[in-house]
């Protein structure tokens, strides 16, 4: 192909909801063992115009069958939105996760978190996850609102946690 030209990979007719790309593995003589891939997906989002998402997918885990939709691990919708863990973002970036806990890292253990948000003992939270916190911001659906403190050793967890002020949904604030 030539400049400012493209290489297409796709089939020469797909209805809405069908998807094609290109697969990555180890070729045999089946098509086993396929396990990851990036996919166009068609949508027609607003009109009959082959509009789509593009999906990379991972998976699946301990099979050998091929990666399919089901896989994706990041989708990449027609008005750029872009999703992690979900095929229909509904934010410019949205994570979607079984687990209630999502960071934004420097390192590679929770304790070097500097922005982390959770939910764990009743409470939901965001704010700084480590030894030297200064912030966070916390509720428990009945008075909690923002604390601010610091943790009394290493160990991360509620129980070390010494409050030095505190918002409560009723307005009062302690310090």
């Amino acid at each position: 192909s030539g400049v400012n030209n493209f290489v297409s990979v796709g089939v020469s007719q797909m209805s809405v909801g069908n998807w094609s790309g290109i697969h990555f593995g180890y070729r045999e003589a089946n098509s086993l063992y396929r396990q990851s891939a990036i996919v166009f997906e068609r949508t027609d989002l607003t009109a009959n115009d082959a509009q789509g998402k593009i999906h990379i997918l991972n998976g699946p885990q301990g099979g050998s069958g091929s990666a399919t939709l089901a896989d994706a691990k990041i989708t990449i919708a027609e008005n750029g939105n872009v999703g992690i863990g979900t095929t229909a973002p509904g934010a410019k970036l949205e994570v979607a996760a079984t687990s209630a806990t999502l960071a934004i890292s420097y390192g590679n253990t929770v304790p070097n978190n500097p922005l982390h948000t959770n939910y764990y003992g009743g409470f939901t939270g965001i704010g700084m996850d480590s030894a030297t916190a200064g912030v966070r911001i916390v509720g428990d659906t009945n008075t909690l609102v923002m604390d601010a403190g610091y943790y009394t050793s290493n160990v991360i967890q509620h129980a070390n946690w010494n409050s030095l002020l505190r918002v409560m949904t009723n307005g009062n604030v302690g310090i």
